[in-house]
């Protein structure tokens, strides 16, 4: 795994600040994360990514070296980041991109391709929650109104908080590291950023992408997938990729959620001809 690049705080004109790794040459690379992780998520690939494209990992609100900030968080509905977003491409000078999402991050890559297509050259996902499927018990508990938030939040110990890692983002293929899983879970606890972390959960339950709407996105280019992803069903990525236009579907034999984590090389094969395709 490749160490990533110093981070560096970018403040957008409406005075919102994104910590961003910069990386690579060659066009602009928009990196954005999942849920409850950060920007090192693109370690294992980092290198592969940075011989064709110039990076830029974005820690989302809440998440990462921005957490140590006290940044309340602007997660929710994905919708709500891509004007942030599209303020950081022109904080970064940056008038059109290509775009590569995983799974919360995948999410709020399609939204802007729904709002913001003038922004992106092509886009790429990695099992984004981009329609409804089948979730776990304690997941639909976010829906209570008022309390499901909270009840998660109480739920989820650290014990419970690291099986989630090991047993479904990782399917057991790697033993998450005990210090990350501390600043991961720390960073879950805390009141502000667990209250705007539980929200960016239950948005996620909740996709609200039209069929229609992805009919319409040209430039997504290529859907991934782990073949056994126990977070969001692979099946998802089949419906995603018939009804976008130009989108491929690669499901990774064996995969699991952070498919590009642990199968860096065979991601970076089904990525590598859909980012760089101007067409």
């Amino acid at each position: 795994m490749h160490r990533m690049p110093q981070a560096s705080r970018v403040t957008t004109r409406s005075g919102r600040h994104f910590s961003v790794s910069r990386w690579g040459h060659g066009p602009p690379l928009l990196l954005i994360h999942g849920i409850l992780v950060n920007c090192s998520t693109w370690s294992s690939i980092s290198e592969l990514l940075g011989q064709h494209f110039t990076c830029f990992a974005v820690d989302l609100p809440s998440h990462g070296t921005e957490a140590s900030r006290g940044d309340r968080g602007l997660l929710g509905h994905p919708r709500s980041l891509v004007s942030p977003l599209c303020e950081l491409l022109d904080a970064l000078e940056i008038t059109r991109a290509a775009l590569l999402g995983h799974s919360y991050g995948g999410l709020v890559a399609l939204h802007m391709l729904v709002s913001a297509s003038q922004r992106i050259e092509a886009c790429a996902v990695i099992a984004p929650p981009a329609l409804p499927y089948p979730t776990p018990l304690l997941a639909w508990t976010l829906k209570v109104p008022r309390v499901g938030e909270s009840i998660v939040r109480r739920l989820y110990r650290r014990p419970l908080f690291e099986r989630y890692f090991d047993h479904d983002v990782y399917n057991g293929q790697r033993r998450p590291d005990s210090c990350d899983i501390d600043a991961l879970y720390a960073n879950f606890r805390h009141p502000d950023r667990g209250r705007a972390l539980t929200a960016g959960l239950k948005a996620a339950l909740c996709p609200t992408l039209r069929d229609a709407d992805i009919s319409r996105m040209a430039q997504l280019r290529a859907v991934v997938w782990g073949a056994e992803d126990r977070i969001v069903p692979v099946d998802i990525g089949r419906r995603l990729a018939a009804l976008a236009p130009r989108a491929r579907l690669t499901a990774i034999a064996g995969g699991c959620h952070a498919v590009h984590e642990l199968n860096a090389a065979q991601v970076w094969a089904a990525l590598m001809p859909a980012l760089l395709d101007r067409a």
